[in-house]
C-alpha cells in the first residue's frame, strides 16, 4: 500500500496507525 511505502522513521507511528485503521 501507499501509506506502507511512506512509512518514514519520522511517521512510522502514523504508518503503523494507518495500516491498523485500513484493516
Amino acid at each position: 500500500p501507499q501509506y506502507a511505502m511512506r512509512g518514514t522513521v519520522s511517521n512510522e507511528k502514523e504508518t503503523k496507525d494507518v495500516e491498523i485503521k485500513s484493516e
